[in-house]
């Protein structure tokens, strides 16, 4: 949900008198470690070439997700923060009872029409996934079980986790571009004098 949240985010802020400009002179403190999250993001897509990271995949995607939230702590100050923080936590809660891995609903997927995402579930080749019928019970509502199927042009199962993290973005993209030049030439400012010292 981030390209829908950011786009979304963008459309808001933009009707509610933002601009554009002030994304350029966003501050997130402890990018390097929302980065380094990312890019742990990404491990599925090498792991065939690199057998390290297809064994560790369920504890590199918590891992991910811990350091994600590391960077949101850091950054609670800005507006959507609080979104963000609890989504993950939930997300980060349903895997931690599954052992590092995100239950997901193989019926829901296929409602979005996604039944290649079924087939590479239960041959191994996503393995930060596993089926919700076999997870862990009293959090089955944290996992993904909500479709959103096609005609709609980006189909997924997504969770309440995930709502939160989408909120969080389009309250923190918003609030970016509505901030006002002085705010951002403050901040601007003190951050160059401090880099001074």
């Amino acid at each position: 949900m981030l390209i829908e949240g950011t786009i979304l985010g963008l459309i808001l802020g933009k009707i509610r008198g933002g601009k554009f400009s002030n994304l350029g002179d966003m501050q997130i403190n402890g990018w390097t470690i929302l980065i380094l999250a990312l890019l742990l993001q990404l491990t599925p897509i090498i792991s065939e070439d690199f057998p390290f990271f297809a064994k560790y995949q369920p504890h590199i995607y918590a891992t991910s997700i811990i350091l994600t939230m590391i960077c949101i702590c850091m950054n609670l100050r800005k507006k959507g923060m609080w979104a963000f923080f609890v989504g993950i936590l939930l997300n980060l809660i349903v895997i931690a009872f599954n052992g590092f891995q995100m239950p997901i609903s193989f019926s829901a997927l296929k409602l979005a029409g996604l039944d290649s995402m079924v087939n590479a579930i239960q041959s191994g080749d996503m393995m930060h996934f596993r089926s919700l019928e076999g997870a862990a019970q009293g959090i089955k509502m944290l996992a993904k079980f909500i479709p959103i199927p096609k005609p709609y042009p980006l189909p997924k199962v997504i969770s309440i986790g995930d709502i939160f993290i989408t909120l969080g973005l389009i309250l923190f993209i918003t609030g970016e571009m509505k901030k006002s030049k002085f705010y951002v030439r403050h901040r601007m400012i003190k951050h160059g004098y401090k880099g001074r010292i």
